[in-house]
């Protein structure tokens, strides 16, 4: 009950637009009680733009491009905490949407809070291989950098719109992106959505994915550094968009 009131009051103790706003834990049944946000998950979000051409035509460039850095300052938020906070398992279950398409990172540090059998239950499952680093599937202990390669593979997502490694049994999976193998990238007259980035902003989306998926840790950028390149891209795809404007939108400010 000591370690459960501990990480409680940690997860209580973060505040920021980009991370789930914790409102408590229930000890028996173990449970957590968070805000609400009203478009579920990413995954849902991504889920419903493949059924639907009314929700496909919601997530223009920039909205995508808004959603990933959303995920992105929510995590350097964990990151930069003192000690820092890995999620450990990143992925698009994981990040809520609300109303106002704001992305919140969601059940980071649940593996101190919650018991295994709850933990299972949760969308996608526990740790699920789809998203983890390399270095996690061999069996060793989860960096700031595996938490980057998740987020390479919800870049992939929202590029997409496919479940990561879809039809692929996971024990081949697991052998598959140990080995250095990664998910195919389609080429951009074959992505979904209402609107293309034009091609010089597609390869600079796409390198990073690749830089946030390298096989070497050290290789990878940081949340910092990603944020700085989605807001670059966002702010030159605004530009093309609205040439001569001076504003920019707020998702690449702040």
């Amino acid at each position: 009950m000591d370690e459960l009131q501990k990480e409680a009051g940690l997860m209580a103790s973060l505040r920021h637009p980009n991370v789930v706003l914790f409102l408590g834990v229930c000890a028996s049944p173990p449970a957590v009680v968070t805000e609400y946000c009203s478009r579920g998950s990413l995954l849902d979000v991504l889920r419903n733009a493949q059924c639907s051409d009314q929700a496909a035509q919601q997530l223009t460039w920039v909205r995508r491009l808004s959603m990933g850095l959303d995920a992105a300052k929510g995590m350097l938020c964990l990151h930069a905490h003192n000690p820092p906070i890995l999620h450990r398992d990143l992925k698009s279950p994981n990040l809520l949407v609300d109303a106002a398409w704001r992305v919140k990172v969601c059940d980071f540090n649940l593996s101190k809070i919650l018991e295994d059998s709850v933990r299972s239950s949760s969308a996608g499952g526990l740790l699920n291989p789809r998203w983890l680093a390399p270095e996690v599937l061999m069996g060793q202990n989860a960096t700031a950098a595996s938490d980057v390669f998740s987020f390479g593979t919800v870049l992939w997502e929202l590029l997409t719109w496919q479940l990561p490694w879809e039809g692929v049994n996971l024990y081949q999976l697991v052998f598959m992106v140990s080995r250095g193998e990664r998910l195919a990238i389609p080429p951009a007259d074959q992505l979904p959505g209402v609107d293309q980035l034009p091609a010089d902003e597609h390869a600079a989306y796409v390198s990073l994915i690749r830089r946030c998926w390298a096989q070497e840790t050290s290789e990878r950028p940081t949340f910092a550094e990603a944020i700085l390149e989605l807001r670059g891209v966002m702010s030159r795809l605004i530009g093309a968009a609205m040439p001569g404007s001076p504003v920019t939108p707020a998702a690449a400010r702040d």
